[in-house]
């Protein structure tokens, strides 16, 4: 997709390094070097992308090793994020009363993690539509790090379907970029794979540490935050664990927590005669509170 190209155009970018882009993107989604004629040398957009093996535009700074200190700055989820909100396909969230100043703080705060430059504050809408794709990349980080989906409808003013639209816009495109940035010149495979855990972030909404418990089937997002409190860190914890502790992290729920042994791999899953362990339980809740603003109702990511 044309969003896509647009965002690995900007991941090979990197993090604003103050060199500028080295092309643009035109109207119709065609991405055109610097050195292009025809290129409009005020049109602000990403740099151009090569597949492996096409020739690059001859450039004497392109040449030669690059030195330890030439190395690019770490890509974030925050800076992934944004770039995905900054794509054709992607609906930024509106700046209301107050954004605007409580979102160039962030920005200016997080400039190093974000891909491209920023624009003036004088270009208004240019800079505005800047900080709505912040705001919009905020939002997919809160849930990323497990911030409970009713905080996060109230801080942005959002409902459910519009956390979800987002979150799966954001994941599709992740998938795809993620897809095509093996065969683009310029993205190493440490990038790659930046790419793929911050997509995986997104549909589990989890942080990194709880990736491969909510990868299985029927853990999501509190469950797995639930059961890594309890001392069960992997998927591996699970099919080796006691099963006391497993259901005590499941507050006792005997059907369900069979399913996710199951799921997970375990020889035996039954919990036939098992009783709950209350120390789990109790460090499960009080670790799942902490973490995740709460534990009230399920969200969006706890049956996947």
């Amino acid at each position: 997709p044309v969003s896509a190209a647009w965002f690995l155009a900007g991941l090979r970018t990197g993090p604003d390094d103050g060199s500028g882009p080295v092309g643009s993107a035109d109207a119709a989604g065609e991405f055109v070097a610097a050195h292009d004629p025809t290129a409009d040398a005020d049109d602000p957009g990403f740099t151009t992308y090569t597949r492996a093996g096409e020739d690059e535009p001859d450039d004497p700074a392109s040449e030669g090793p690059a030195s330890a200190g030439d190395a690019a700055p770490a890509v974030t989820p925050l800076g992934l994020y944004h770039l995905v909100s900054r794509t054709p396909d992607t609906y930024e969230l509106y700046l209301k009363s107050g954004d605007r100043e409580e979102y160039t703080e962030v920005c200016y705060e997080r400039e190093a993690e974000l891909l491209g430059d920023v624009p003036s504050e004088y270009e208004d809408v240019r800079f505005e539509d800047w900080l709505a794709a912040l705001k919009t990349g905020r939002l997919l980080e809160d849930w990323a790090n497990e911030v409970d989906e009713d905080r996060i409808a109230e801080r942005y003013g959002v409902g459910p379907g519009d956390i979800r639209g987002k979150v799966d816009t954001a994941e599709w495109l992740l998938r795809a970029a993620e897809t095509l940035a093996r065969d683009v010149e310029g993205i190493d495979g440490d990038t790659v794979v930046q790419v793929r855990e911050a997509r995986k972030r997104l549909e589990y909404g989890v942080r990194e540490e709880l990736l491969d418990l909510a990868g299985v089937r029927n853990v999501g997002r509190k469950r797995a935050r639930r059961l890594y409190e309890a001392g069960i860190e992997s998927r591996a914890d699970l099919r080796e664990a006691d099963k006391a502790v497993v259901l005590g992290a499941l507050r006792g729920r005997e059907r369900t927590a069979e399913r996710i042994l199951e799921n997970a791999g375990r020889e035996d899953p039954s919990l036939d005669g098992v009783d709950p362990d209350s120390s789990a339980s109790a460090a499960a809740t009080a670790g799942a509170d902490a973490d995740a603003d709460g534990d009230g109702q399920a969200s969006l990511g706890d049956f996947g």
